[in-house]
């Protein structure tokens, strides 16, 4: 039995070495706080509530980034698109002093990206994390934030191929 319990001990803790880097990490935090694709979205998490908008079909929502962080980076923005108040996506954004930070423990954690045009990507079946160090103006607030998308991998893949047949 004792030796069962040393082995045991020995195996949980290599399991984290294991996951750590591993795309199926991208499948355990499939979000940010408790924004998760495919989650519901609350009301009490929206910034300036408007009960009008969230009846709409389709929409998106500001959601405080007070608090939520990417590793120990704290996030400046927070979006969500939902259809019918679940989650399709979320976006954020960091601070132009913080992307490398935030790139790097992203690496730590999903491994290395692939690229894709100016995004490095990250792939599990279900969801896709996308991060831009430098996205084009119209997609940010302030110059030089970094945006990062955590998708649903079929919305990614048909919006990459989309683009592709325009600009080919």
């Amino acid at each position: 039995m004792r030796k069962f319990c040393v082995i045991l001990a020995l195996v949980l803790a290599c399991v984290p070495i294991f996951a750590q880097g591993s795309i199926d990490a991208l499948e355990t935090s499939k979000g940010i706080g408790t924004v998760a694709i495919g989650g519901m979205v609350f009301k009490d998490d929206v910034q300036n509530f408007n009960p009008y908008s969230l009846k709409s079909r389709i929409n998106e929502f500001d959601i405080s980034p007070d608090g939520r962080n990417i590793g120990e980076t704290p996030l400046d923005f927070i979006s969500v698109w939902a259809t019918d108040l679940i989650i399709d996506r979320v976006s954020f954004l960091v601070s132009k002093d913080n992307k490398e930070e935030c790139f790097n423990y992203l690496v730590s954690q999903y491994g290395t990206p692939d690229t894709v045009r100016d995004m490095y990507v990250w792939k599990s079946s279900s969801t896709t994390l996308t991060f831009r160090m430098n996205p084009q103006r119209a997609a940010i607030r302030k110059k030089g934030q970094g945006l990062g998308v955590f998708w649903r991998t079929k919305d990614f893949e048909k919006l990459l191929q989309e683009v592709q047949e325009t600009n080919p």
